[in-house]
């Protein structure tokens, strides 16, 4: 039995961290009412400073709905595990790539061994001419680097172990239980944001996940642009 907890180890490797403490579906009521619980235990300086914190969420989240920060960044080649669907929804193929290759990494392998779970899993996407996703997906999880020179054989077979090259993304940030349309609106946002260059690829871009489906605040997703 694959333990999901242990194997999921979070990678802050992100020079940029967008904050995300407003979740949709929570409600406003929920992160009014948190702050003045927790700030009745500050004082001075500390006090000021939540509220400022505070003042710069609700800011964020409202005002600057519409807006989106980009940074790009740099990641290094190795092995990866992949899986690759056609056919599906993108939600619902994701659910099932991802779940094979949590049991691959938690030991169905021919080495039995538990490899613990890199982040974040790393999705390749098709888009239609009006930004919706194709029926197709590649999943892509990093291989840990103890494993790297010789990744245990997948007793599954759709699962393959791929040698990848370094990469330049331009990355976007945002948080919540991110679906199919989250990745579409921030991909347009950021292709928005970009303008007409025509230095990224734009007939297949990635959607980031970094947190396990158990951590309901303060989650982080990305959309990536390959920079060509």
């Amino acid at each position: 039995m694959v333990d999901l907890v242990s194997f999921w180890t979070s990678s802050q490797s992100s020079l940029f961290f967008k904050s995300s403490y407003l979740q949709p579906g929570v409600p406003l009521i929920y992160w009014i009412t948190t702050p003045i619980f927790f700030q009745q235990h500050l004082q001075g300086k500390e006090r000021k400073k939540w509220e400022m914190k505070c003042l710069l969420n609700f800011l964020e989240a409202f005002l600057f709905k519409d807006e989106v920060a980009f940074e790009e960044r740099t990641y290094e080649g190795g092995k990866f595990a992949t899986v690759e669907l056609t056919g599906k929804p993108f939600d619902e193929a994701i659910n099932e790539a991802v779940l094979k290759l949590l049991k691959y990494v938690g030991g169905s392998n021919d080495q039995g061994a538990g490899m613990g779970m890199m982040a974040p899993v790393c999705t390749t996407v098709f888009p239609e001419d009006d930004g919706s996703l194709k029926h197709k997906v590649k999943v892509l999880l990093r291989i840990p680097s103890q494993f790297q020179a010789n990744p245990p054989t997948p007793t599954d077979e759709s699962i393959q172990i791929e040698e990848r090259e370094e990469i330049t993304v331009c990355s976007t940030q945002f948080g919540g239980y991110a679906k199919e349309a989250d990745y579409v609106t921030y991909a347009a946002k950021l292709t928005s944001a970009l303008g007409d260059k025509d230095t990224y690829h734009k007939d297949f871009y990635f959607c980031n996940g970094y947190d396990p489906p158990m951590k309901p605040y303060g989650r982080r997703n990305e959309v990536w642009f390959l920079k060509k």
